[in-house]
């Protein structure tokens, strides 16, 4: 982050066998959420002043979509 006094959180982490695993998974969360919410998806001009990433930034209206999708990737990981 730019900000350290930025207000945010962490909701959810998901334990993942290694990085490549979870760089792969991460990768396939953000097409799909691409393609079912593209117009969720926060133009980088209004973030880019406040933190390090230049993409996969969503408006907080599929929070629970994510949050939905993070779970069925935990509970496939557990098994």
């Amino acid at each position: 982050m730019k900000h350290r006094g930025l207000d945010a959180q962490i909701l959810m982490t998901v334990p993942m066998a290694t990085g490549q695993l979870a760089l792969q998974t991460e990768k396939r969360l953000h097409a799909r959420l691409k393609d079912a919410f593209p117009d969720s998806i926060v133009p980088p001009d209004l973030y880019s002043g406040s933190i390090n990433v230049r993409s996969e930034i969503y408006f907080a209206d599929v929070t629970r979509e994510i949050l939905r999708m993070l779970d069925e990737i935990a509970t496939d990981s557990a098994a």
